[in-house]
Order: structure tokens, then sequence, then C-alpha cells
């Protein structure tokens, strides 16, 4: 509550904005939304799914810097957990990728399949550290399983970001809602 949070000296997520993907093949949030008032910012997706369902439909995001969209230099890890493989189920992982994979169990589009994510994003205008992203999700994947993801990843460029773009591997989003939040220290 308002009052823990005040007593303990925490800070309060304050919604920056809320976008719809209908259709849409990209999703980005640049500087508007990143500013010197926030140094951690919290992104919501809900409802998320993707037009082409099955293998194959992995969830993307890039960031940019100096004006153009990076293309090299990110690492990552994303890691899956579905409900009839308790163990580990696969992930996906590299030192060296044109973007980051989010997701670790192909995300579903069809009737019922769906995904939800809570990502924390670092300090995206400092300048001293390399920029982190990370995750988790609750997902009913591509067949029709509970699955969670979790991931991190980031880019070896200590720049500033100047937008931030989520993407599927194949096909669009059709539906989805994408939060942005600040949050005040």
């Amino acid at each position: 509550s308002q009052d823990f949070e005040a007593a303990a000296g925490g800070g309060a997520w304050n919604h920056l904005v809320t976008t719809t993907a209908s259709g849409d093949s990209e999703i980005e949030f640049d500087t508007t939304y990143f500013t010197s008032s926030y140094k951690v910012y919290k992104i919501i997706i809900s409802n998320l799914h993707c037009s082409d369902a099955g293998p194959g439909t992995e969830l993307f995001c890039q960031f940019e810097h100096g004006g153009s969209y990076q293309t090299s230099g990110y690492s990552f890890s994303a890691f899956a957990h579905r409900q009839n493989s308790p163990s580990a189920y696969g992930g996906a992982a590299s030192e060296s990728a044109s973007q980051l994979q989010i997701t670790a169990d192909n995300l579903g589009g069809d009737t019922g399949e769906t995904s939800c994510w809570e990502m924390t994003l670092d300090d995206p205008l400092g300048t001293d550290n390399d920029k982190v992203l990370r995750g988790m999700s609750g997902n009913v994947n591509h067949d029709n399983n509970y699955s969670h993801d979790s991931f991190i990843g980031g880019s070896q460029v200590s720049t500033a970001i100047d937008a931030i773009k989520f993407y599927m591997e194949g096909g669009d989003f059709s539906s989805g809602r994408f939060s942005v939040y600040g949050i005040t220290t």
C-alpha cells in the first residue's frame, strides 16, 4: 500500500503509457517516456497474442542508440518451464546476437493461448554501464501448455537508450497491452 511504501522509503510506480497492439509488427517506446525522472522502468505486457502460432514464434527486443537500432552485440539467456515437464524444458542463449530473444517456449495465438510479462529496464539513459533488461512471464503456449519463462539480457553498449522495440520472430502482434511505468526512488 502507499502507507507501507512511504514508511519503508520505497517508490511508487507511475504509469507513463499504455499501447494496445492490434495487427502491429512492432511496439516501440522512445525517450518521450524514458527521461531523467526515473532510473528504473517496469514494462508490463498482458494478453499478448501473435498472429502466427507455433514453433518459431518467439518475442524479440532491440535497443536504439544514437538514432539507429543496435543489430549486434546483444547477450541473453531465456529459459522455460512447462506444466508437463517440471524440470528444464528448454532455453535459448547467445553472447553475440542481433537482438534479445525474450521467450524460450514459442508463443501462441490460438483461442486461449496468451502471454503476460513483467520486465525491468535499469537506467536506460545512463552512460556508465551496459544496458540490462530482465523479466518473467506466465504463458499458455503454442501447444496449449502452461509455461513460465524467465529472461535476462542486454546490450554490450553503455550509451543511452533512445528507444526500445518489441517484435515477433514471425507474424505480428494480433493483440496485447504494453504498459510502461517509471519507478520513483
